[in-house]
């Protein structure tokens, strides 16, 4: 994971991400090479520089995502296991539910009812899809339930 990590962020210090949407027809699959280590792709993109910039958006989603679970389980699990009672049941009861749902059904569902629009949005000075912040939002709202249960526990134990 570090090297990963390492890779994409010390990749931007030595190739530009304009480089890596730069097509070549002439060099259309052309395979590992001294000068484009990973070779090219189906319009002569080199995929490294590719790796590189597609790398960072999927750690941002991956670390953003679980932000988002580790925020919306513990405070649910928090109110639930502290305040108790019929709260504590309503809680229960509803997380109970989302969990019968399987995922990946309702990330699709879900994910084709919100992207109807498919507008650009900038974050940090990169432009990228409004359905990158829709998936971001889904996977974090979709995958609190377990960290809810073990947090609602806990707080029951040390109460």
């Amino acid at each position: 994971m570090v090297g990963v990590v390492a890779f994409v962020i010390l990749g931007t210090l030595f190739v530009e991400e304009a480089a890596g949407n730069k097509p070549d027809i002439l060099n259309r699959y052309s395979p590992p090479t001294i000068a484009q280590p990973f070779g090219t792709d189906q319009v002569g993109r080199s995929i490294l520089i590719r790796a590189i910039y597609g790398g960072q958006i999927s750690i941002a989603i991956g670390i953003l995502a679980v932000a988002i679970s580790i925020t919306l389980g513990s405070f649910v699990g928090l109110i639930s296991g502290y305040v108790g009672a019929w709260v504590d049941s309503l809680l229960s009861r509803m997380t109970e539910a989302l969990l019968s749902i399987p995922p990946l059904i309702l990330l699709l569902v879900l994910s084709s009812a919100l992207a109807r629009d498919s507008s650009n949005i900038t974050v940090l000075g990169r432009e990228m899809s409004n359905t990158v912040v829709i998936v971001v939002m889904l996977i974090g709202l979709t995958s609190w339930m377990q960290l809810s249960r073990i947090v609602r526990a806990q707080v029951y134990s040390l109460k």
